[in-house]
């Protein structure tokens, strides 16, 4: 464990099984502590003080996200909202339609989707997204990679970009007069060695996307195949970027898997923020017959800073 924790400050994600590890820092540490209390007691002070420091190194990875949330801004009670819903839909979803009722119910102002395909559209054409959210950006696809942005509010500007060869969508859209850029990410899924090459070139083509962007204004929304314990997370949420739920304090929510794999669960889906945008509540929906469970999130528009 002590080696995992070093590769990860020094070498972080450099190969297949590091990225395996830290998607997974919220289990794979927790028998140090059992360890650190049993070499206490049996005075095995050489085994005690590395159990001890794996488990202060991982309490220092996970508390932040349950105790260093972000204090809401003056005149956030009165500020403008917005509602911003991330669904991955699942290309082997069998009822799109739950999840196109789920939007319904929620009434977002700004949907995310990923994975969407011609059947995903069929539902939200009968479930009256198109009606309800007239402006949207993006295509259906084949295969996992079908992309696109719903909004209640105008879209002036945006469309369908690609990032390391991977389809994905952003938009600028007038919130009664304010311009917000939403980027709608979903890179390649680490799940093996030669995915994993691909995860990295899809948020290298990210990050040089976000790089030409005025971030006071910025969202960015998606399934990012990767947990706030991986460098490239940290890499966008460099641009000034919050987590919703690091600032509403939501460390223990998990996204996938949802109940349909065996595995234990993390969260991969996240809405991370310019401070501009401050957080009033984040939860998780129930994402029917999708792997991954929505994030929705309740946002006070503030201005610019």
């Amino acid at each position: 464990m002590a080696a995992f924790q070093a590769a990860r400050i020094v070498i972080p994600d450099r190969w297949f099984f590091l990225a395996v590890v830290n998607a997974y820092t919220w289990w794979v540490y927790l028998p140090a502590y059992p360890v650190a209390m049993g070499a206490w007691a049996f005075r095995r002070w050489a085994l005690a003080a590395v159990a001890v420091t794996v488990a202060a190194v991982h309490a220092g990875w996970v508390l932040p996200e349950y105790t260093a949330g972000t204090s809401l801004p003056a005149g956030a009670g009165e500020a403008p909202r917005l509602r911003v819903m991330s669904a991955n839909l699942f290309i082997d979803n069998a009822d799109f339609g739950a999840i196109a009722r789920e939007v319904v119910a929620e009434q977002p102002d700004v949907l995310v989707v990923q994975e969407f395909t011609p059947r995903a559209l069929e539902a939200f054409e009968r479930e009256g997204i198109l009606r309800g959210w007239p402006y949207h950006v993006g295509d259906p696809g084949r295969g996992p990679y079908g992309t696109a942005i719903y909004s209640r509010f105008p879209i002036v500007a945006g469309g369908t970009w690609s990032a390391g060869g991977v389809p994905m969508t952003r938009a600028t859209i007038d919130v009664n007069g304010r311009d917000v850029r939403i980027y709608n990410i979903h890179p390649v899924s680490p799940s093996n060695a030669h995915q994993f090459g691909h995860w990295n070139d899809s948020y290298r083509g990210i990050i040089e996307a976000l790089r030409t962007e005025d971030t006071r204004s910025l969202i960015v929304a998606g399934d990012y195949n990767a947990t706030h314990f991986h460098r490239w997370y940290q890499r966008v949420r460099d641009f000034g970027l919050e987590s919703a739920h690091a600032a509403c304090e939501r460390g223990n929510a998990a996204t996938w898997p949802n109940g349909l794999r065996k595995a234990p669960p993390i969260r991969i889906d996240h809405v991370l923020a310019a401070p501009a945008f401050a957080c009033l509540e984040v939860r998780e929906g129930r994402g029917e017959g999708s792997d991954h469970k929505p994030v929705i999130v309740d946002y006070a528009v503030m201005p610019p800073k």
